[in-house]
């Protein structure tokens, strides 16, 4: 549960020592003054109701302010509110990785964690940024992860903050204020604040503020990168086992081939651009299609049909090497090679095919990841603030 309240009455207490300063010292009653230095000097009772009912009805009467601008402050008084209870939120996502000593009133100082669900719902919300996908999917938790690798949290919950600021603030009037000062006994306590708040946070924060503001977000080109290597970390990437397989069966079926071996002249090669065109514009028959050039022999080679064991090594190397004309082919029936049990019996074979896949995803979020950030960097942070 974030503590609000500890909050509030730093806040409070100075305000009202500010106030009571304009006004004369014999408009305060006796009786209210020992209530009144209490609250000024911060001294919570045990009950936790730091400032009672009556006694704000009456400090609305000596200084002509709503009991909401009492508690709660001016706009830049409710928006600091606001900025804590949003940070309050993001910090224990990524807590290893903060210095909370200089925190006054953090969560993660008092233990005072928001709920499990809460915190799922926040983490979802900063998969906005793919270098946080990246982390929370693949390092967060990883021994091996080199901690000096530098990861921009501060900024992202900077962003994340102003970003939903606004909407947050319109929440809290509507789900709590309104809520605080109007109570089912019609009275205010301050005691009750941190539940109201708790209960917001818990139920309409993860089930309606955090899903429409990520629809929003994931309609955008920039912050919709951080979904996308979301899905390449949690869909694509596979935890393997380590292999000691060295070779792959491959099984073979070449069929018979006739191939032309034409010379490499600039005559040639000018008589081939010609015949080519010749082939295709009539139809000339394959064993004619060369005849004419110098030098130019038609090769038949035998059909092979068979069984052998090639280094796995060879193998992926001669899939990632592959000329960029083959890779351009989209025919998925002229494979000549076939590996047995891929999909069933020889799971090392599909092991290493994922290991590569791997490798290749991890090629495709790092790419991304770079993409974002220099974008992000693109974005004026007044236009955070609107966007939602």
């Amino acid at each position: 549960m974030i503590d609000l309240q500890s909050f509030l009455v730093d806040k409070i207490s100075h305000r009202f020592r500010e106030l009571r300063e304009n006004i004369p010292p014999d408009l305060i009653s006796y009786g209210q003054k020992s209530a009144i230095y209490k609250i000024e000097k911060g001294e919570v009772p045990k009950s936790g109701n730091f400032i009672s009912d009556s006694l704000l009805e009456d400090y609305v009467g000596y200084f002509k302010m709503s009991r909401e601008e009492l508690i709660f402050g001016n706009s830049e008084d409710f928006e600091q509110a606001i900025d804590y209870i949003l940070m309050e939120l993001l910090f224990p996502v990524i807590a290893e990785f903060i210095d909370y000593q200089d925190l006054p009133y953090s969560t993660y100082k008092h233990g005072n964690y928001p709920s499990l669900k809460t915190q799922r719902a926040v983490i979802e919300l900063l998969h906005i940024f793919a270098d946080f996908a990246r982390w929370y999917g693949l390092r967060k938790g990883n021994t091996e992860y080199d901690k000096d690798e530098f990861v921009d949290y501060f900024t992202m919950m900077d962003i994340v903050l102003i970003l939903c600021k606004n909407n947050f603030g319109r929440i809290f009037k509507e789900k709590i204020i309104q809520d605080i000062f109007n109570d089912s006994d019609e009275k205010f306590h301050f005691n009750r604040i941190n539940k109201k708040l708790d209960l917001c946070l818990s139920t309409y924060f993860p089930d309606i503020f955090v899903p429409e503001t990520i629809e929003k977000l994931r309609n955008n080109s920039i912050f919709k990168l951080g979904f996308i290597v979301k899905t390449l970390v949690s869909d694509f990437l596979v935890d393997l086992p380590e292999s000691y397989l060295e070779e792959i069966p491959i099984e073979y079926n070449i069929p018979p081939l006739r191939i032309w071996e034409i010379p490499r002249t600039l005559e040639a090669e000018k008589l081939v651009k010609q015949k080519q065109e010749e082939y295709f514009a009539n139809k000339v028959p394959y064993e004619e299609l060369y005849k004419g050039i110098e030098g130019a022999v038609l090769k038949h080679e035998q059909g092979k049909v068979g069984l052998e064991k090639r280094k796995l090594d060879d193998f992926i190397d001669s899939l990632t090497n592959m000329p960029s004309e083959f890779s351009e082919i989209h025919a998925l029936d002229h494979g000549r090679w076939k590996i047995p049990g891929i999909l069933t019996s020889n799971s090392q074979a599909s092991n290493e095919f994922q290991k590569f896949m791997n490798n290749a995803t991890l090629d495709m979020i790092n790419h991304l990841i770079a993409v974002q950030n220099h974008f992000i960097n693109c974005i004026k942070r007044e236009e955070l603030a609107n966007f939602l």
